[in-house]
């Protein structure tokens, strides 16, 4: 029954977000990601901070933040794709030699040093439950931080890609 429950709750998430099948499938794929927690017993298991007293996760950790933020990226395709045949090719062009991974490094630079300040400001951060929010941060500095953000989406989305809750 509460596997049931689970699939139904991620299937009507998606088409919560949209009537079409790649909104179905992006909560069909998330309900498909938790079930073996379910199935195991460890789907409340794990809410704790990960390697807490720790400078870095340890492999498993850091095996299953990456897993992780994969299969959520896969996902993310079909949710912002406007056909399952479009996913499809988008997927595949991903692993395909000579797209994403035939790509000079150079292009991706920019991206990437904002995704490793992302992420290192994250796992700094981690025990707190707005980063940005903490006490002793003066407000100027919090209010580049905002700034820095919002001007770094605007750079990287300059091809005019509006943002994805404006079509809902």
């Amino acid at each position: 029954m509460t596997l049931r429950n689970v699939s139904l709750v991620f299937l009507l998430s998606g088409l919560w977000h949209g009537a079409s099948w790649t909104f179905v499938i992006w909560g069909a794929l998330h309900s498909l990601y938790f079930m073996p927690l379910v199935v195991r017993g460890k789907n409340r298991r794990y809410l704790d901070d990960v390697a807490v007293g720790y400078l870095w996760p340890s492999g498993v950790e850091f095996a299953s933040i990456f897993a992780t933020f994969s299969l959520t990226c896969i996902a993310w395709v079909f949710f912002r794709a406007p056909t399952v045949g479009d996913a499809l090719v988008y997927l595949q062009r991903m692993v395909a030699p000579g797209s994403f991974f035939g790509t000079p490094i150079s292009i991706y630079l920019p991206s990437l040093a904002m995704l490793a300040a992302f992420v290192s400001f994250e796992w700094i951060h981690r025990t707190l439950e707005f980063p940005l929010s903490r006490p002793g941060w003066p407000v100027p500095i919090k209010y580049l931080v905002y700034f820095g953000l919002i001007y770094w989406m605007i750079v990287v989305s300059k091809d005019g890609t509006e943002f994805i809750y404006f079509q809902f």
